[in-house]
């Protein structure tokens, strides 16, 4: 096991030396290097094709994004008798400030039939450059691997070069990520809220200009500066579908979460010790009892919404309260490596499911904490790759979830906003800027904007629709699909009920209409009327406080 990990580690270590080599003068901080180390396919980490979403153009092949779906049936990829027939793939990095550059030093394919093929790269996707030539046993059980000298690389093409028909159902890319030491750096605070957001709730709730009326005044009656006591337990037993009587662990680690981003939220808008010092406590408390979970989906969502204690230590040590050591930030992030992130950590992201996106905002201010670049990157990639997923994300703005009923859904919306925030202020656009195909209907640029207004109108209509494509759909309820709060349908309910909550509109708001300048009227009409019926909202597990902090509407 010592050899196996001392293994990792050199290959992790040549790729960068050899990178460091190639790119000498042009790179600054290493950031994030994919293993090379592959038991099986698409194990623990893969390659940059996994790793990055890609971007695919071909000639003679007739569907090239099979072939780098992370799936590698033989019915999956694509099948080709054309000579000189090749398939092209663009590997896209994070869009961030800074430079990062893409260094390739391997291939990994799965080919069903005896082919020769060649490998080339290119920076511009115009020239093209030769880095191998291999012939495959067309053994596709078993992965074809194609080593390389490291080179840097945004395209890499194969190049069909023998007669016959040509089957591939995989390929992978394996090398390193290599970024500058500016868009290697983290801003602090930089997950929920970064310190000119709070500078402007501080000065609205002193000076009595909150767009939604909040006063300090309000928020000290709600959250009073006294000491909080901790909820950490030892042992968090949480399994979907059991008893409640046989499940623990859910409510406390929830107050603690809703006790830790509000307190840190009150200590920089009063200046008062007491708050900052029971977000202390939160954050000690559970690493001292040395927590543990179970597994299964119910824990899952519980240490997803478990992100506001991240949150907190994020804006206390940024802001810089010196209660919050570098040893205490230090002990979580370890315990929170230990415990909590195999809990929520996706090997794979491939279904746009509520609780994924819980996990996902989750790992994410854990990456920003642990100012853990490669894990980042990585995480950012993963929800870049699946929202483009035409089975998980629409042009017109339906996702998977909106199959489903309208709590879920909400849910799955708001957490996926709150990942765009962390991103965004992290210095990086890649997911409220990630656009929808250029030919694709409707008025939306960007396909969050899409999901956020159709999301509004549902809200401010109540409305029933008609069924989805195949693709996207997996729930029906009489051949047409019905919007649901629990399991009664609501068509034309006005916005009662559950649709009062604000799950994330305010923050889509603020990035999409202030930001971007991009009209968003559901959006706008849905917040005007939660305003008008005065439902404050204030803490939301999902929601992240936004309309405390983002509310930017004028009146």
């Amino acid at each position: 096991m010592q050899f196996l990990e001392s293994n990792r580690l050199f290959k992790r270590v040549l790729g960068i030396v050899l990178s460091a080599l190639i790119l000498t003068g042009m790179i600054g901080e290493y950031a994030a290097a994919v293993s090379v180390d592959r038991g099986a396919w698409h194990d623990t980490e893969s390659g940059l094709s996994q790793f990055f979403p890609v971007v695919t153009r071909a000639d003679g092949f007739s569907a090239p994004a099979g072939m780098c779906d992370g799936n590698p049936g033989k019915n999956t990829g694509v099948l080709t008798k054309q000579d000189g027939a090749w398939a092209a793939f663009r590997i896209n990095p994070p869009q961030t400030r800074g430079t990062v550059t893409t260094v390739l030093s391997e291939m990994v394919l799965r080919v069903y039939t005896p082919s020769e093929l060649v490998i080339e790269v290119s920076r511009d996707g115009a020239e093209w450059k030769p880095v191998a030539k291999t012939r495959c046993n067309g053994k596709g059980d078993v992965p074809h691997v194609v080593t390389f000298a490291p080179i840097a690389a945004d395209w890499v093409r194969v190049v069909k070069k023998s007669d016959g028909w040509l089957s591939i159902g995989e390929i992978d890319f394996w090398g390193t990520c290599e970024q500058d030491a500016e868009a290697s750096r983290f801003n602090r605070p930089g997950t929920f809220v970064t310190r000119e957001r709070l500078d402007l709730l501080k000065q609205r709730l002193a000076t009595g200009t909150h767009p939604r009326d909040f006063t300090l005044a309000q928020l000290q009656s709600l959250y009073p500066p006294k000491p909080y006591r901790s909820k950490a337990i030892k042992h968090v037993r949480l399994i979907g579908g059991t008893p409640a009587s046989e499940r623990f662990g859910q409510q406390e680690m929830k107050a603690d979460a809703e006790a830790a981003y509000t307190h840190a939220l009150m200590w920089y808008c009063t200046g008062d010790a007491v708050y900052a010092e029971n977000v202390v406590r939160i954050v000690k408390a559970w690493p001292q009892l040395d927590t543990d979970f179970n597994e299964g989906a119910q824990i899952e969502l519980s240490t997803g919404s478990f992100c506001g204690v991240t949150v907190a230590a994020d804006i206390l040590r940024g802001c810089g309260y010196e209660g919050m050591t570098d040893d205490i930030v230090g002990d979580y992030v370890a315990w929170f490596e230990r415990r909590l992130l195999p809990s929520v950590e996706l090997k794979r992201l491939d279904v746009y499911h509520n609780i994924k996106m819980y996990r996902m905002r989750n790992v994410l201010a854990y990456s920003v904490l642990a100012e853990n670049r490669y894990q980042f990157n990585r995480y950012v990639a993963q929800l870049v790759r699946l929202m483009s997923l035409p089975t998980e994300s629409a042009a017109t703005g339906e996702i998977r979830e909106t199959c489903g009923d309208m709590n879920h859904y909400s849910m799955a919306v708001a957490a996926t906003l709150g990942c765009a925030e962390i991103a965004w202020n992290q210095g990086c656009d890649s997911l409220y800027g990630l656009s929808l195909p250029t030919d694709a209907a409707g008025p939306f640029k960007y396909r969050l904007a899409a999901i956020f207004d159709y999301y509004a109108e549902i809200l401010n209509a109540g409305q029933q629709v008609q069924p989805y494509p195949d693709n996207i759909s997996r729930r029906r309820w009489d051949g047409v699909l019905i919007f649901q709060t629990g399991h009664k349908p609501v068509v034309g309910d006005g916005g009662k009920g559950i649709f009062c909550s604000n799950f994330g509109h305010e923050l889509a708001y603020n990035h999409y209409v202030n930001i971007k300048g991009v009209s968003l009227p559901e959006l706008e009409k849905r917040i005007r009327f939660y305003r008008t019926e005065k439902h404050l909202d204030l803490y939301k597990h999902n929601s992240g406080l936004w309309g405390l902090t983002h509310a930017d509407i004028d009146d």
